[in-house]
């Protein structure tokens, strides 16, 4: 297995396979003793309902999460063709 990826403390993984209900694409490894809490869709579904202003601001910061992560892999991808 080779690492992709090493994520600070407070960083946070998995928000695909959460908001579209897909398989994860990936298998986190800690490399040293960690705290990791998760969130599961229904948990975000339940936030929905009891504080929708809530929601809408995790739900904007997974996709500001997802959109930094995907100009990362672009950028990645357009040095590596270029190179």
């Amino acid at each position: 297995m080779s690492r992709v990826v090493t994520f600070a403390p407070g960083a946070l993984f998995g928000e695909a396979a959460m908001l579209d209900g897909r398989a994860r694409s990936a298998t986190a490894v800690v490399a040293e003793d960690a705290v990791v809490f998760s969130l599961a869709r229904g948990d975000i579904d339940a936030l929905a309902s009891t504080s929708p202003a809530l929601a809408v601001k995790l739900l904007v910061n997974l996709g500001r999460q997802l959109s930094a992560r995907l100009r990362q892999t672009t950028d990645t991808l357009r040095d590596l063709v270029d190179s």
